[in-house]
């Protein structure tokens, strides 16, 4: 198990530009992806981002699932994005109630207004491609 320290607001790492992944089979970017489960799981996350541990690559896992923090009636498999781009978003935008375990604890929840809704691509860890409508 590799879990890192999740770091926080004012870390220059997080306004850092990422790099893209050239080579999706390279030990560095094993191990990041193994890091970002690790973490997500030990500290109840339900998504993380490479910059959130302080490496600067185009990478974030999800794992909507129930934790101590959240119960939810809708789950879904452990998902990694690889150099993710969104090409859509929608003019209307929606307040919803959201939790940033980058910021804060993993059970502070707060309001955040997001795009009603957004299509995203990006490559997946076995390099096929996730294509996501994501809707608030």
């Amino acid at each position: 198990m590799a879990v890192r320290k999740v770091i926080q607001i004012g870390h220059p790492a997080l306004k850092a530009k990422n790099k893209e992944v050239k080579n999706f089979n390279s030990p560095t970017i094993k191990k990041l992806i193994k890091d970002l489960t690790d973490t997500m799981h030990k500290h109840q996350l339900i998504g993380i981002a490479a910059p959130q541990i302080a490496e600067n690559y185009k990478v974030f896992a999800t794992e909507v699932r129930n934790t101590k923090y959240r119960k939810l009636s809708k789950q879904d498999k452990l998902r990694i994005y690889i150099n993710p781009k969104i090409i859509r978003t929608s003019k209307e935008q929606n307040v919803i109630y959201e939790c940033c375990g980058c910021v804060g604890p993993p059970h502070i929840f707060g309001p955040g207004k997001r795009q009603k809704e957004i299509t995203t691509i990006a490559a997946a860890f076995n390099s096929k491609f996730i294509l996501g409508h994501l809707q608030s």
